[in-house]
């Protein structure tokens, strides 16, 4: 999870948005999103109109 992040390009500091049901493979992504410094921002997975961009600017995630 680290390595794919730094191969994307994230930097410290900034934030990632996690789009997953709480199970395994959430708390490795959030922990592992920590590890490099950056912030996990956690979505809710029931929000239907989530493939709009702007869901994503009150957090400052990138795309």
């Amino acid at each position: 999870m680290v390595n794919g992040l730094r191969g994307l390009g994230t930097k410290r500091g900034d934030h990632v948005a996690l789009f997953s049901p709480n199970v395994l493979e959430f708390v490795i992504s959030y922990l592992g999103i920590l590890k490099l410094g950056d912030v996990a921002v956690s979505l809710y997975v029931r929000y239907h109109r989530f493939p709009q961009r702007g869901y994503f600017f009150p957090w400052q995630c990138n795309f």
